[in-house]
């Protein structure tokens, strides 16, 4: 035992705490590592379920039709562990409005991972956002090609960390604007500039 005593306990009433603990501590140690407690694989509540779609930490669904047959794919960005990128998983299933639970691919790396990835839809087409950047060769080469936008990447006057970008016509104008959502709640609108 340390001859300074923990927390400025002295020694005698420091024994007296820390003998229960030890007895304990060793308890759970020997139940934890008993057989008994092994791990086991969960056990899914879907008959027909092959698989789950993992990515990784922080994902972000980025639903579109990423092969142009009809059906939504799901692109998935993942800027954490352990895939770090975005993984496309193909719908093999078919149309998700008449199939709740359609069939998917294995994923596949199509792309490094960001954080705060959005997809919005301009005239059908998936676009898809990062704080001040857009992605506009998305379906080809996923994040690799950012275009900066002309806006600071992050417009809360806290610089919060989450911010999530959506490109829509929010004011109906026929121009696409941008539309920001911050972690405290707040959302901005920043109007195109632009004319027609």
């Amino acid at each position: 035992m340390s001859s300074e005593p923990l927390g400025g306990l002295p020694d005698d009433l420091l024994e007296e705490f820390m003998s229960p603990h030890r007895v304990l501590a060793t308890a759970l140690l020997t139940i934890l590592s008993s057989s008994a407690l092994a791990l086991e694989p969960l056990r899914y509540n879907h008959p027909g379920l092959v698989g789950d779609l993992g990515v990784g930490l922080w994902a972000w669904p980025l639903p579109m039709d990423f092969d142009g047959d009809g059906d939504l794919d799901l692109a998935v960005c993942c800027p954490d562990k352990p895939s770090n990128g975005v993984e496309l998983f193909e719908n093999v299933g078919g149309d998700t409005a008449k199939n709740k639970f359609p069939v998917f691919k294995p994923g596949k790396r199509i792309s490094k991972g960001l954080p705060n990835g959005q997809v919005s839809y301009m005239d059908g087409q998936p676009r898809v956002l990062s704080p001040g950047h857009e992605y506009p060769n998305f379906l080809q080469t996923g994040l690799e090609e950012p275009r900066q936008l002309p806006l600071p990447a992050n417009v809360h006057p806290n610089k919060v960390r989450g911010h999530f970008w959506r490109q829509v016509d929010f004011d109906g104008d026929g121009i696409p604007d941008f539309l920001g959502g911050a972690e405290d709640g707040r959302f901005y609108f920043l109007k195109n500039p632009r004319s027609k």
